[in-house]
């Protein structure tokens, strides 16, 4: 084995990183693109974004995925084939199935809450909100802007939930 063996590839970390990069921008300007689907989008939406996003696109994941195989490849040759499989189910499946033991019970009791916490709104509870917020002399336009932020939660909510469903029934 050469010098580097032992050594890093610090030209593909570095590319690694521009990938990186180039995700958290490509993520952040979805929503100021006509393009993705994302529940929710900014009113001002521009044509420099999506040909931007276009051309990240079209090099960015494949990019990975050729380090990834780079990197594969090298593991592979350089540890045999149990060597592999060993390195690869402590760094990848070990998390997954440790994470996924932990989140999932917690996510699935959180929306279990939170759907629970929506079934109580009911136009009785609103109305009563409405009254004790007056009340407390609130403008009415604040009571409005208040019932509105909430009116686009659920929406976001409903969008999240269906979106999520349909992709599920896609795949």
């Amino acid at each position: 084995m050469g010098p580097m063996a032992t050594g890093r590839y610090h030209s593909l970390d570095a590319l690694r990183g521009a990938m990186m990069l180039l995700g958290i921008y490509l993520h952040a300007t979805v929503a100021y693109s006509r393009y993705g689907s994302w529940p929710w989008k900014d009113g001002s939406t521009t044509g420099l974004f999506d040909v931007s996003l276009g051309l990240i696109h079209v090099f960015r994941m494949p990019v990975f995925y050729c380090i990834a195989g780079f990197f594969g490849a090298l593991l592979l040759e350089q540890r045999g084939a149990v060597g592999f499989l060993r390195n690869r189910a402590v760094r990848i499946l070990l998390p997954f199935a440790v994470g996924w033991a932990v989140l999932f019970p917690l996510v699935a009791a959180l929306a279990t809450t939170a759907m629970n916490l929506a079934l109580e709104i009911t136009a009785d509870r609103i109305l009563r909100y409405v009254v004790y917020r007056q009340e407390q002399r609130a403008a009415n336009a604040t009571i409005n802007r208040e019932l509105a932020s909430l009116r686009r939660m659920f929406i976001l909510a409903f969008a999240g939930c269906s979106s999520s469903a349909s992709e599920a029934r896609r795949s």
